[in-house]
């Protein structure tokens, strides 16, 4: 969080300045990490609860991202998914995917309403992903994960790093 975000300190934070600053024809629906469904601090769920704002965490991503017009993220790898489904994806963050002929990227925080007002309107440039998208399997992403049973991707992390010594 604090690396990533220089605009925000905390989860509650970045909810209630989107939440604030969303325009009158949004809706804010908050899908929460995985490893940390109900585990963010009692001022996160106070603020929640108090505006009617939504929580969905019991649909798969790809529903979540398919049911939406403008996915908003700090820098999670949900931004990656859902610009790979030509989705408006505003970065609020640091991420290494924030190129801006992918998505919209939160440079100074008063911003905010403006960037997210311009979210709605916004046109994603499918030819400018697809090269980003290429450029980055090429480059930067590894194939399978991390806890993938033939170890793969960590094979090729150590790798990397050694090369690198």
């Amino acid at each position: 969080m604090i690396k990533h975000s220089p605009h925000f300190k905390s989860h509650f934070e970045i909810v209630k300045a989107v939440f604030n600053n969303l325009p009158s024809e949004m809706t804010l629906v908050i899908r929460e990490h995985p490893l940390y469904i109900n585990k963010y601090n009692k001022e996160l769920y106070n603020f929640i609860a108090k505006n009617d704002i939504v929580v969905e965490n019991n649909i798969a991503i790809n529903t979540a991202l398919e049911n939406s017009d403008v996915v908003i993220v700090n820098n999670s790898t949900v931004g990656i998914e859902a610009i790979a489904k030509y989705k408006t994806v505003v970065v609020l963050g640091n991420a290494f995917y924030d190129n801006s002929f992918v998505c919209l990227k939160l440079k100074a925080k008063d911003d905010l309403r403006i960037l997210l007002k311009q979210a709605l309107q916004h046109q994603v440039d499918k030819t400018a992903i697809n090269k980003f998208i290429s450029y980055l399997y090429k480059t930067i992403l590894l194939d399978g994960s991390i806890n993938a049973k033939d170890l793969n991707s960590s094979r090729e992390i150590a790798n990397r790093l050694i090369a690198n010594l």
